[in-house]
């Protein structure tokens, strides 16, 4: 069996920090060792020191974007493979099992997990759990792919640090640009739908139309940077104006995908989807007419 690190990024209180910690123990292949990586108010250290010893924490008094708090997590690892689960997500208790038994199938493989809802987060928590994770929602078959999401992925600790591990200055979009690297040093990316977590989904339509910003800006940010489907848009403004359409399309088939329940509840969703890809393709036209650089650069 090889030896695994879990590394969770955390920041501020983490309401569902605990839940996530307890869904990784009582799962049916027990991590080697947790790592919380936390930054800013409420150290987690003092309360997470009295449960099991698996368990570490860094604690950073200034905050972290994830894809930092991460890095500081994977440079204490002492796993052969590492994986990713967000302080935000439920795991499922074959999860960690499946993610490992997926990478172990082949000799470099970059593994990522389904992503379904603890908390719904009413209609726009669910409308932004659509805009987001629908490519790797649960009834999705077992496939090569490019997408996907760090909050439930895994790959083994020489390939993530032969790639550099994880960009600090994006959040979000990190994630995206670590499978670019990773895949580009040989490593194959593969869907994995057994191992699911669920997400507990923010309310409200302000959360809402602020991530579908920041999604559509680093979108644009990381075609700018690596060649991704997409890129060309970057390059000649007017192919982006019109992006929100296949982007909308494109969230409509994957929802239908998921059978006979979802069929009848698609019509609810349609309209918010069509409003979050207008979102998303304005801040991404705006990035490709005036240029900008990570925050974190």
């Amino acid at each position: 069996m090889p030896r695994v690190s879990v590394i969770i990024p955390a920041y501020g209180r983490c309401p569902y920090l605990a839940e996530c910690l307890q869904g990784l123990q009582s799962g049916t292949r027990p991590p080697d060792e947790i790592i919380v990586a936390h930054s800013g108010s409420d150290d987690p250290t003092e309360a997470l020191g009295a449960q099991r010893g698996e368990i570490k924490v860094l604690h950073f008094p200034q905050r972290l974007y994830a894809g930092a708090a991460r890095n500081r997590g994977a440079e204490i690892a002492t796993g052969d493979w590492l994986a990713f689960i967000d302080a935000d997500v439920r795991p499922s208790p074959e999860w960690l099992a499946a993610l490992i038994g997926r990478g172990e199938g082949g000799s470099r493989r970059l593994v990522v997990g389904s992503v379904g809802t603890a908390t719904s987060g009413g209609y726009w928590g669910m409308v932004n759990w659509i805009c987001e994770f629908s490519e790797q929602a649960p009834w999705h078959p077992v496939r090569r792919q490019v997408g996907g999401a760090s909050c439930s992925m895994a790959v083994r600790a020489a390939d993530f640090h032969r790639a550099g591990g994880f960009e600090e200055a994006f959040q979000p979009a990190e994630d995206t640009l670590l499978f670019a690297h990773l895949r580009a040093a040989g490593c194959e990316q593969w869907f994995e739908p057994r191992a699911r977590v669920d997400h507990h989904n923010a309310s409200g339509f302000s959360a809402f139309r602020h991530h579908q910003d920041r999604l559509g800006h680093h979108s644009a940010l990381i075609r700018q940077r690596v060649r991704l489907p997409g890129s060309a848009a970057t390059k000649i403004w007017p192919v982006a104006l019109g992006l929100w359409l296949p982007r909308w399309l494109l969230g409509v088939r994957r929802l239908l995908q998921g059978g006979p329940r979802w069929w009848l509840r698609a019509p609810l969703y349609l309209p918010g989807m069509a409003l979050g890809a207008l979102i998303w393709n304005r801040a991404f036209l705006f990035q490709v007419l005036s240029p900008s650089r990570p925050k974190g650069e």
